[in-house]
């Protein structure tokens, strides 16, 4: 945030979408350390501490080896993370006033889930943020102003991206294989990716825990736009080698995956307005104005058996009232502006 308006947001269905299906799988184990992203039955809880135990249940246990205190990371990967460009960096120096990070922390409820006869939740004690922050060398950084930030002179614009999560349908009854028609008015600005996916309605475990789609169509006056209609018949595994992230194979060693959470990162389904293979947060090869389009819809078929719905391994099948999510990738600009004294401001312009 800067003076009031929003620069740049994350949530946590984003992140953890993002990271789950994109990363490698050397970072889908560090995401795991860092998110605690382990998969526990009930019936392995253990009795003895240990705060660095191979065993994820055994570090929450309080005894006299182990405060039972847990410590989870978020990366934060925002337009100006040095992981999307180097040259996009967030030039805190020059602003007139202070960029905020505002954090919204959730309810116990939706981080976590009771077993048996749990008296309490576990409490959420501590919140901070680490920054990693890069400045230039004097010379250099001597030349960078006097280029960039004149007094008077014209506004510096950088391409950036920002973020909406809706949950578009709740709590839709399956019965077999089920379509679930939506409408999609809740997204404006131009939109260079869509990821949806499916999930259980209910308990905090399952609401990323996305199941297999059959199809998706996304619509305007009745006409497809994108349309993905046999992703039962491989046309999924098409859809994750175009769209990019990664794929769990059929017979693959799945041990780095199952502890995560024993699911296909293919189930968040992405369809990309972008050039084909451009895969940057920060370029403008592609996007549509969602807002502009005629009576904008979503068809989505949910997998209601075993038998169908998406190939590889790690096939969830979600087999109750599902949710559907929609999260759109909005292309922005970021515009400093230098007025006639000499004081620099910043804000977001969504293109």
């Amino acid at each position: 945030m800067y003076n009031g308006s929003v620069l740049a947001k994350l949530n946590p269905e984003t992140i953890v979408a993002d990271l789950w299906k994109n990363s490698s799988t050397r970072e889908k184990k560090h995401v795991q350390e860092l998110l605690g992203a382990f998969k526990v039955a009930t019936s392995s809880f253990a009795n003895a501490g240990g705060k660095t135990s191979g065993v994820n249940a055994n570090r929450q246990v309080v005894n006299s080896s182990s405060d039972g205190k847990t410590d989870y990371y978020c990366p934060l990967d925002f337009f100006f993370s040095s992981k999307h460009s180097p040259n996009r960096a967030l030039d805190l120096s020059v602003l007139a006033n202070e960029v905020i990070l505002e954090v919204d922390v959730e309810s116990q409820t939706n981080c976590f889930t009771a077993e048996g006869t749990v008296a309490s939740l576990p409490p959420l004690e501590n919140l901070s943020a680490v920054c990693y922050l890069t400045e230039f060398d004097v010379e250099t950084e001597k030349q960078y102003r006097s280029l960039q930030y004149q007094a008077g002179g014209s506004p510096l614009t950088q391409l950036a991206f920002d973020t909406t999560h809706v949950v578009v349908a709740t709590n839709h009854s399956l019965s077999g294989d089920s379509a679930i028609d939506i409408k999609l008015n809740q997204f404006t600005g131009q939109v260079y990716k869509l990821v949806v996916y499916a999930v259980k309605n209910g308990l905090a475990r399952d609401r990323i825990l996305p199941g297999a789609i059959k199809e998706i169509q996304l619509k305007a006056t009745g006409s497809n736009i994108y349309n993905a209609d046999e992703m039962d018949k491989k046309e999924d595994i098409l859809e994750s080698y175009h769209s990019g992230g990664d794929f769990v194979p059929i017979n693959e060693d799945d041990d780095n995956y199952a502890a995560l959470c024993e699911q296909n990162p293919n189930h968040f389904y992405e369809i990309n307005f972008k050039h084909p293979y451009d895969f940057s947060k920060v370029s403008a090869s592609g996007s549509i104005a969602v807002g502009q389009l005629s009576v904008p819809s979503l068809r989505v078929v949910i997998s209601g058996s075993t038998a169908a719905g998406g190939f590889g391994n790690l096939q969830h099948l979600i087999s109750s009232a599902a949710d559907i999510h929609v999260i759109a990738y909005h292309t922005t600009l970021i515009s400093y502006n230098t007025n006639t004294s000499g004081s620099t401001h910043i804000r977001q312009i969504m293109n």
